[in-house]
């Protein structure tokens, strides 16, 4: 993908290219759910290594990921070819950021049941997240050999390819997802970013009116989403920034708003609300916000730089 200049000539700082906070929105707005492994067999189901599993899964949940890693491993001291308590316990180990740690799980639970497609798609998140896209992309269509109607897995692969800039590969992936299961939130999610991603280029071309359609249809893919689960904070972000694309500001500032609501710790909710205020010349309300964004992830300090400064010298105006 070039360089995006996703805020628009009118008031984007200038010379600033965008591609990489075009980059980090669809990291931060675009979800990779990896699925949980269904319980054991019934002929187990007495086991002490099912008791310990169940008591993983149900710490999991509730986001106690230390507690469940400590319960599945009980089940795999118990029974040490149990593949679901291996990728589980990778999942766990994900959520606290032990990615070489949920790599090793799921990789002993596809030598233990090389046809375990939750696994593969499991494992495809891990690589991601070390930078593996190539290695991402080919479990999750292992997965999906395994599993032709895998929607998650069609979801994470699709995500991966629309990281790497294949926008017309992930939305063939999204848009199978939804054939499977019109119902499911982070596909509409992912789509609609892709929708995004494929406007700006059209635009950057010269295709307005392709542009503004595949605009439209962004926004009531993240609509859809927000319908099926109103929490979800980062698809708020997500349709915000369509809004900003169209020059909508207000509605834009609304559900940047919303967002932080969900989730005050969400930095490009404040840094892309920062970004609308700076351009209706609200500059301190404005930069308060992309300090803020600053103060939650300091790695945002390149994409906040050229708002700071637009911020500065439009206040140095206004004061002179």
């Amino acid at each position: 993908m070039a360089s995006l200049r996703v805020f628009g000539k009118i008031w984007m700082p200038r010379g600033h290219g965008m591609l990489g906070a075009e980059r980090f929105f669809f990291l931060s707005a675009i979800f990779l759910f990896f699925v949980l492994g269904q319980f054991p067999s019934a002929s187990l189901a007495q086991s002490s290594a099912d008791e310990y599993i169940a008591e993983g899964m149900k710490a999991y949940v509730q986001g106690n990921y230390q507690e469940a890693i400590d319960a599945f491993t009980q089940a795999i001291n118990i029974q040490p070819d149990n593949v679901q308590a291996y990728t589980n316990r990778g999942l766990a180990k994900y959520r606290l950021g032990d990615i070489d740690g949920a790599l090793d799980d799921h990789t002993s639970a596809i030598k233990m049941n090389p046809n375990f497609a939750a696994a593969y798609t499991n494992r495809g998140g891990a690589k991601f997240v070390k930078g593996d896209f190539d290695g991402a992309i080919a479990d999750h269509t292992k997965a999906l050999e395994l599993f032709p109607e895998y929607v998650q897995a069609l979801n994470n692969r699709g995500f991966v390819k629309l990281h790497i800039g294949d926008v017309d590969g992930a939305m063939a992936d999204f848009d199978k997802a939804l054939e499977l299961n019109p119902f499911e939130p982070s596909a509409y999610t992912n789509r609609a970013s892709a929708r995004l991603a494929k406007a700006i280029a059209l635009k950057r071309e010269g295709e307005k009116e392709a542009s503004q359609t595949q605009l439209e249809e962004a926004a009531r893919d993240a609509t859809k989403a927000i319908v099926l689960n109103p929490q979800l904070a980062p698809t708020y972000v997500l349709r915000g920034r369509i809004l900003q694309e169209v020059m909508a500001l207000d509605k834009a500032l609304q559900d940047f708003d919303k967002a932080i609501e969900l989730d005050p710790n969400l930095p490009t909710a404040y840094l892309n609300r920062g970004s609308v205020k700076i351009a209706k010349k609200d500059y301190e309300a404005g930069l308060e916000d992309i300090y803020r964004a600053l103060e939650i992830a300091p790695e945002l300090g390149p994409l906040a730089e050229p708002w700071i400064e637009y911020a500065t010298k439009g206040l140095e105006e206004q004061s002179g």
